[in-house]
């Protein structure tokens, strides 16, 4: 973590895993702002910095050293032979992460809030 120094580690919510500083996942935004990074987002970069359309634990391992999360959406990939790139990436839109139940049950309430009148 450009942060605050700590590693990343995966979490999972509503079925999706993304990689979070472990200062914020356990103490907290107070202690690190670090931004998560979408699991598939990442594996994405590393394909792109290994030119590889599919991401292969074993090439990542013998060829990478270490990401370094260095700003809000913005990694660096350290290779074992020491040269680096700097990737960035866009926040997803935050309506991507909704199931269509949660957009079921956001629609009722806006329906049942626009249904009633105050006089």
């Amino acid at each position: 973590c450009g942060n605050c120094g700590k590693h990343y580690s995966h979490k999972t919510t509503h079925g999706k895993v993304a990689w979070q500083c472990v200062t914020f996942l356990y103490r907290g935004k107070a202690l690190c702002v670090a931004k998560q990074i979408p699991e598939d987002v990442l594996y994405g970069i590393i394909c792109e910095s290994l030119g590889i359309d599919e991401f292969d634990e074993e090439l990542f391992e013998e060829r990478v050293k270490e990401l370094r999360i260095t700003a809000p959406n913005e990694v660096k990939v350290v290779f074992a032979d020491g040269r680096s790139e700097l990737h960035a990436w866009k926040d997803r839109s935050r309506s991507e992460s909704w199931t269509d139940e949660m957009r079921e049950a956001a629609r009722h309430q806006k329906a049942k809030g626009g249904a009633s009148t105050d006089e």
